[in-house]
């Protein structure tokens, strides 16, 4: 058995065949394309969007009883508000394909992609207006100097996991309908 490699322009190993195998070519990833750091990035995302919506489902509760909670901005509850309804839905997409990935069958992928996934694939569309939206409300917000540094964090978190899952999304092919 022999092995071959390939090298680029600039002479570093791109590619890698097997004689026994000759219609197999292994390929070299570029850093961001690793299992590792892709797992890692939606185990991030998923982790501050499950935080996200906590915080919209609890901050009602608190705001009630600590009236201090309750006089922030209209920017800021606008914010709050946007930042919770990007993590549930985001969790949704991201739950709502696992499922169906899971539940359809194969032969399904041949006829078509099946009407579940093309309605799931409108909640990354709408995500990504959102944060966009949130995005410019929440710099309005930021300006106005009534942050605390716990609330700057959270939506500096929030806005980073969001725009990372956007990336992740455009990356797989799960942005919009690219099929």
């Amino acid at each position: 058995m022999y092995i071959s490699f390939r090298k680029d322009s600039q002479g570093k190993i791109t590619a890698m065949s097997l004689s026994s195998h000759v219609h197999l070519t292994y390929e070299k990833l570029a850093w961001y394309e690793t299992l590792v750091l892709q797992v890692g990035l939606v185990g991030f995302c998923v982790l501050i969007f499950l935080w996200g919506c906590l915080v919209w489902l609890i901050r009602p509760l608190i705001s009630r009883k600590n009236q201090s909670l309750s006089l922030v901005s209209r920017h800021t509850r606008l914010v709050e508000l946007i930042i919770g309804l990007i993590s549930i839905l985001n969790l949704c997409f991201f739950s709502g394909m696992g499922i169906a990935i899971s539940i359809i069958d194969f032969w399904e992928f041949f006829f078509g992609i099946p009407p579940v996934m093309i309605a799931l694939l409108y909640l990354p569309i709408v995500t990504t207006g959102l944060t966009t939206v949130v995005s410019i409300i929440g710099l309005l917000a930021w300006r106005d100097k009534n942050w605390s540094w716990i609330r700057r964090g959270y939506y500096c978190l929030s806005m980073l996991a969001a725009w990372l899952f956007i990336w992740l999304l455009n990356y797989w092919n799960l942005l919009g309908f690219k099929f």
